[in-house]
C-alpha cells in the first residue's frame, strides 16, 4: 500500500521513501517470483476465469481478410454491437494500428513511426486479418 501511495508523488519511490521496496527488488530473482506467485494467489481462479471467457470472445467470431486502402480502412457496421475487435497485421511491417469505433461504423488507420519516433501515416495498401467477436 504505501508504494501505491508514493507512486503518485513525483520521486515518491525513491530508494529512501521506500527502503524495504528496495531491500526486497534486491533479492533473488526466484525469492521474488516466489513473492508475486503467493499474492497473486488469491485472485488465481479470477484470472483463471477471465481468460476462458476471453478464449470463448475470440473464438466467437470469424476472420476476414480486408485491405486498408492507403493506410485507411472502414466498415458500417449497421448498428450491430461487438464486444471484441481484433486487427492481425503483418509483423513485418512496423505498423501500429488506430482505431475508432462506435455501433454504427469502424475506422482503423494504418501508422508507421518515422525516424524520430513519431506516428505518421501509413502511405501504402495494408492486408490484414479483422474479426469482429461477439457471443
Amino acid at each position: 500500500m504505501s508504494i501505491r501511495g508514493r507512486t503518485i508523488i513525483p520521486g515518491g519511490a525513491c530508494e529512501f521513501d521506500l527502503p524495504s521496496y528496495h531491500a526486497w527488488k534486491k533479492l533473488p530473482a526466484e525469492k521474488r517470483y516466489n513473492d508475486i506467485k503467493t499474492w497473486f494467489a488469491p485472485i488465481a481462479p479470477l484470472f483463471d476465469a477471465i481468460a476462458v471467457v476471453l478464449r470463448l470472445l475470440r473464438e466467437s467470431g470469424s476472420t476476414t481478410k480486408v485491405i486498408a486502402t492507403s493506410g485507411s480502412f472502414q466498415q458500417m457496421l449497421q448498428g450491430k454491437v461487438y464486444q471484441l475487435l481484433r486487427v492481425s497485421l503483418p509483423q513485418e511491417m512496423g505498423a501500429i494500428p488506430e482505431i475508432s469505433a462506435n455501433k454504427y461504423m469502424l475506422w482503423i488507420r494504418i501508422m508507421s513511426q518515422d525516424g524520430d519516433m513519431k506516428p505518421r501515416p501509413y502511405e501504402g495498401d495494408v492486408p490484414f486479418d479483422l474479426t469482429l467477436c461477439n457471443f
